[in-house]
C-alpha cells in the first residue's frame, strides 16, 4: 500500500515539478498554442483575466525602442506565481526580451519566470520587471501573449489558478 501511495503521489505531484526552470517556452496560450493548463490541469484557465496587467507599455509602439516593463498578477489565495510572455506582430515572434535579474528569463520574444522567481514578497500579489525591445521592423500591432500561474504551492497540478491575458499594441507610424 505504501508504494502504490508513493506513485500516486510521484504521479500527482510530477507534473508541477517538471519545469522547476519555468514553463515551456511554447505554452503561453497564443493562436494553436497550449497554456499552463497542459501541466496545472484542475481547473480551466481564465481567459483574458482582469487579474494579470502589464505596466509599462506605450500608446504604440517604435522600431529599436527599448521598454521596461512589468508584468504583475493580482490574485487571491496565490502564494507563489509563475508566467510565460510572448511577443508577436505579423504572426511571428517580435522583439526581444532582457531579463533584469534572475527572476526571470528570455529566449528571444518570450520570457518566464524561473525558480528564483516564483516567490513573492507580498501576499496575493506577483510582480516582475523587465525589458523589450522592439524589432526593427513591426508588421502591424504587437501583440503580448500572457499565461500565467496563481499558484498555492503545494508542488502538485491541483488548487492553482491559470490566468491568460492578451495586451495588444499599435505601432507608430513612421516620420
Amino acid at each position: 500500500m505504501i508504494r502504490v501511495t508513493a506513485l500516486v503521489l510521484a504521479l500527482v505531484a510530477s507534473p508541477a515539478l517538471a519545469a522547476p526552470e519555468g514553463a515551456p517556452w511554447n505554452q503561453d496560450g497564443g493562436p494553436g498554442r497550449p497554456d499552463c493548463t497542459q501541466c496545472h490541469f484542475d481547473g480551466k484557465a481564465i481567459l483574458q483575466s482582469q487579474a494579470v496587467y502589464l505596466d509599462g507599455l506605450p500608446a504604440a509602439v517604435v522600431a529599436h525602442e527599448t521598454y521596461e516593463l512589468s508584468l504583475n498578477i493580482e490574485y487571491s489565495d496565490l502564494i507563489t506565481a509563475g508566467f510565460l510572455i510572448t511577443a508577436e506582430s505579423g504572426g511571428g515572434p517580435a522583439g526581444a526580451f532582457q531579463p533584469t535579474d534572475n527572476r526571470t528569463s528570455a529566449n528571444g520574444a518570450a520570457l518566464r519566470s524561473t525558480k528564483e522567481g516564483v516567490r513573492q514578497e507580498t501576499p496575493d500579489k506577483a510582480r516582475w520587471t523587465f525589458r523589450w525591445t522592439a524589432p526593427a521592423r513591426i508588421d502591424g500591432p504587437v501583440i503580448f501573449y500572457v499565461a500565467a500561474n496563481a499558484s498555492n504551492d503545494d508542488a502538485s497540478a491541483f488548487g492553482d489558478q491559470i490566468l491568460l491575458s492578451t495586451f495588444e499594441i499599435k505601432t507608430a507610424k513612421a516620420p
